[in-house]
């Protein structure tokens, strides 16, 4: 059996020193995705589920009720949106995917 060669051991990626250069190196889906969620525009939101192969409710209601409960799952997502997404389901009787706050 042939003895292998030894492989070169990558160097550690620097991490980026702003939050423009890590949105630089997010790939292209998690930018629009991020886009789509946080912009509270009903067109925006419906392109990028059809950009994605999704066809979105045509029932508006149910289009914002995928959306918050979409954020409340959203790790990334910041807080203070994630809050807002879960007391707008509250609100219409509705529950989270992330019961991470308690609710």
């Amino acid at each position: 059996m042939k003895k292998q060669k030894n492989k070169r051991i990558p160097q550690r990626v620097e991490k980026p020193k702003s939050s423009t250069a890590i949105v630089e190196v997010l790939p292209e889906w998690i930018v629009a995705r991020n886009k789509a969620m946080t912009s509270g525009d009903e067109d925006e939101v419906r392109a990028y589920f059809r950009s994605i192969g999704v066809e979105p409710p045509a029932d508006s209601m149910l289009l914002w009720a995928a959306v918050h409960k979409a954020r409340t799952s959203w790790t990334d997502c910041p807080l203070p949106l994630r809050m807002l997404s879960l007391q707008w389901l509250m609100r219409h009787d509705m529950k989270a995917l992330d019961d991470s706050y308690g609710a």
